[in-house]
C-alpha cells in the first residue's frame, strides 16, 4: 500500500475511536489537521478525559499524543507495521483543562527498520511548549501497519 494520506489517517483515527479501546473513551476531541512527508500534526481540546486530579494534561495522556501522532507521520511516508522500542518525554509546562494543545510530529530519520521521530506538545493559545517527546521505532519489512503481508518487499528504505 503506499503511504498514508490525511483523509486515510482520519479514517484511521476514526475507526479507533469506534473501536471501544483505550483511544476511543479519551481522544474525543482529537482533530488530525495535516499529514505529508513524514510530518502530522494535530490538535485537542483538553478535557475531563484527560486531566490529572490536579486538573492538567495527564502525563500518560501526553505519552499516548505523542506514541500515536508519532506513528501517523511515520505512516505518511511507509505503510509499515511498527512496534516502540524507545519513547522519551520531557514535561515543560501544563496544560489546564479547556486548553487546546496543538500536536507537532515528524520523521527525524527513517531507515530500512528504524525511525527517529520527534514530537512537540505547545498550548494553541499562547505557542508555550508543555512536552517535547522522542520516539524509536521498529519497522516491520513484512507487514504493513494493519497486518497485512507485503507482497514485494522493498529493503532499500
Amino acid at each position: 500500500m503506499p503511504p498514508y494520506t490525511l483523509e486515510r489517517l482520519r479514517q484511521l483515527l476514526q475507526r479507533s475511536l469506534q473501536s471501544g479501546t483505550f483511544t476511543s473513551s479519551h481522544f474525543k476531541t482529537l482533530q488530525l489537521t495535516s499529514a505529508s512527508n513524514g510530518q502530522c500534526t494535530a490538535e485537542i481540546k483538553v478535557d475531563e478525559n484527560l486531566v490529572n486530579r490536579m486538573g492538567s494534561l495527564q502525563g500518560g495522556m501526553a505519552a499516548t499524543l505523542v506514541d500515536v501522532i508519532s506513528t501517523y507521520a511515520l505512516l505518511t511516508l511507509r505503510d509499515v507495521r511498527n512496534v516502540s522500542v524507545d519513547l522519551s518525554m520531557s514535561y515543560l509546562a501544563k496544560a489546564k483543562l479547556g486548553d487546546v494543545v496543538a500536536v507537532e510530529a515528524y520523521t527525524s530519520k527513517l531507515g530500512r527498520t528504524t525511525a527517529f521521530l520527534t514530537v512537540d506538545l505547545r498550548n494553541k493559545d499562547t505557542g508555550n511548549l508543555l512536552v517535547k517527546g522522542l520516539h524509536t521505532k521498529h519497522l516491520s519489512d513484512q507487514f504493513d501497519y494493519l497486518g497485512n503481508k507485503l507482497e514485494n518487499i522493498d529493503k532499500s528504505g
